[in-house]
């Protein structure tokens, strides 16, 4: 499982460390794979607009069959 808050998975689409952790994620042996997700803050307020986002949210599940939760709650 990867987790990442809203923010730090913005940041790391930019600096490229997103591609790589879904790389090493289909690597690692497990066969149920999920990418958490904990909303934090307004999508409008992120450093990448909302579109790409979900466009990358699309991507991880569709592309790379990782299921994509999100979580309003760190517990």
């Amino acid at each position: 499982m990867e987790s990442k808050r809203t923010d730090d998975f913005c940041q790391s689409i930019i600096d490229g460390r997103y591609k790589e952790q879904k790389f090493r994620l289909k690597k690692c042996g497990i066969t149920r794979l999920i990418y958490l997700i904990e909303d934090f803050g307004s999508l409008k307020h992120m450093s990448l607009p909302e579109k790409s986002l979900v466009q990358a949210d699309v991507n991880t599940q569709l592309i790379d069959e990782l299921i994509v939760h999100h979580s309003t709650d760190p517990k």
